[in-house]
């Protein structure tokens, strides 16, 4: 019982990502290159298991945005950033970030689990 519980938790937790990730592709497909300028970022990102943030200004508002491990270093505060947003929207994108790869990500999750879920279901009927 309790695996078929964890199951159905594999198969439906990643559906509830979808909408973020719709949002993403979006802004990937039809947003605008913008200019935004840095205002907050690590002195150093050494490490890679730990998350890195920087801060941005644009258009009077300040975000946050994950960046990675070799940005703080060519990077500093004030300097101009290109980032893919749409207008009024919170969500910023690098131009070189494809959402495609959640998708895949989710779709495979989602699949694990229900092929997990239907195994529970045969191995309890064979019992």
């Amino acid at each position: 019982m309790f695996s078929k519980i964890v199951s159905l938790i594999v198969f439906i937790a990643p559906l509830f990502l979808l909408k973020q990730v719709n949002k993403e592709w979006n802004v990937e497909r039809n947003g605008e290159i913008v200019q935004v300028r840095i205002v907050e970022i690590p002195g150093s990102c050494l490490g890679t298991k730990v998350k890195w943030f920087m801060k941005f200004e644009y258009e009077g508002i300040i975000y946050p945005i994950q960046i990675a491990g070799n940005f703080c270093e060519s990077h500093h505060i004030g300097d101009l950033v290109p980032l893919k947003t749409i207008r009024g929207s919170d969500i910023f994108l690098f131009p070189n970030y494809r959402a495609f790869s959640e998708f895949v990500s989710i779709g495979a999750m989602s699949i694990f689990g229900l092929g997990w879920f239907i195994s529970q279901i045969i191995k309890k009927k064979e019992e």
